[in-house]
């Protein structure tokens, strides 16, 4: 029995394939139309398809029982009044809150108003502030006053930097490193010790040399006394790294509280150092001697830099009383001798440049050993 081979799938008889392009063209339109028909076909079964699942689900929430409906009812009076009572306590108790806060920056602000107004001076730049601007100042307990005490009082010894240094009558150039004498009030007379060095180097170099010197100073390393650091998160937050405030003891009846302060700007640094004769934290002192101190480094040109120091030492206040030159000598135990009161207070202010002239020179030592 002969079987036919089979033809090949998807392959036309050769007698029926379309031989001309009229015949092609009809072939894909006929392909063409027969698709078109098959997607409309699979839409229409796909929407009926989801409109079903959506009649059934509109269905099942027609099933789902209904809420309950909310029925408000009034507050009763009692409960509002307990409500507007309470508001009204809490209004209150924030309003006496305020008025404390009220009070108490009232009392700050007298105090520091009466505070800065003690340091205030009208004199000519040219003498010595009078009073207690350089005097007796205290420094408050209230830690709020406190801090603004240290702050104020830095600045204003810098805000004073060229009053003293015209005070103690630096030359216009030079090197020098002495002590003068001046007249003061009370019958007294201050010390001043200068120290000025010009440096042939730009102001950058020299501060680097110097900054550690300067704070030795002013930490009081080079001197024999103890020291105490005080108050040192509330000066760090003044002004950290270049700030400090410390108690120097010299003696039973003596005590220093140095409040120490950097300054800079581009052509200008100032260190400055200012004694508070009171702290109301602290023991109040029998004898007590203002001592302040000012180092300026200045960009004299670009490849020069001035160095000016100045210790300023003013007369002892003894049991809160300003002692005379003749006082100051017999507790410093400087013999006068005999002669005319002219030529007293010139020995008294030989014996104090005598006294005071170690000191300088061990300072300018410690200034300047970086440059030897």
């Amino acid at each position: 029995m002969n079987v036919a081979t089979p033809k090949p799938r998807g392959r036309p008889p050769k007698s029926k394939r379309p031989q001309s392009a009229a015949e092609l063209k009809e072939h894909q339109r006929l392909q063409n139309r027969l698709k078109q028909q098959r997607f409309r076909e699979r839409f229409f079964i796909e929407r009926d398809a989801l409109q079903d699942q959506l009649h059934a689900l509109q269905a099942e929430v027609a099933a789902l029982p209904k809420p309950a409906t909310k029925i408000t009812k009034a507050l009763p009076w009692s409960e509002i009044a307990s409500i507007f009572a309470e508001a009204s306590n809490e209004a209150l108790e924030e309003h006496r809150g305020l008025k404390a806060k009220q009070r108490k920056l009232l009392q700050l602000s007298e105090r520091m108003a009466a505070w800065v107004a003690s340091m205030s001076s009208t004199v000519a730049p040219k003498t010595l502030p009078k009073g207690t601007v350089w005097g007796q100042t205290t420094l408050l307990a209230e830690p709020t006053s406190r801090r603004l005490g240290l702050d104020w009082y830095s600045q204003h010894l810098l805000h004073n930097t060229d009053r003293m240094l015209q005070y103690s009558e630096f030359p216009a150039n030079g090197n020098l490193a002495d002590t003068v004498i001046l007249d003061g009030q009370h019958d007294s007379v201050n010390v001043v010790m200068r120290i000025q060095h010009e440096f042939d180097l730009p102001l950058d170099a020299v501060m680097t040399g110097m900054r550690d010197p300067i704070w030795s100073l002013l930490r009081g390393d080079t001197r024999p006394y103890m020291v105490e650091f005080m108050n040192e998160e509330m000066v760090k937050s003044i002004d950290a790294n270049i700030m400090i405030y410390r108690r120097t003891v010299f003696n039973p009846e003596e005590s220093s509280y140095y409040v120490c302060r950097e300054f800079s700007t581009p052509d200008r640094i100032v260190f400055v150092t200012g004694n508070f004769y009171h702290d109301e934290l602290l023991p109040s002192n029998t004898q007590w001697c203002n001592r302040m101190c000012w180092f300026v480094l200045e960009r004299v040109s670009p490849t020069k830099t001035r160095l000016r120091a100045v210790f300023f030492n003013a007369s002892y206040i003894v049991n809160g009383r300003h002692i005379s030159w003749r006082e100051d000598a017999a507790m410093s135990e400087f013999d006068l001798g005999d002669g005319s009161e002219e030529a007293q207070v010139l020995r008294f202010k030989q014996a104090l440049e005598e006294a005071y002239y170690p000191m300088v020179h061990a300072d300018h030592h410690t200034l300047l050993e970086w440059a030897l």
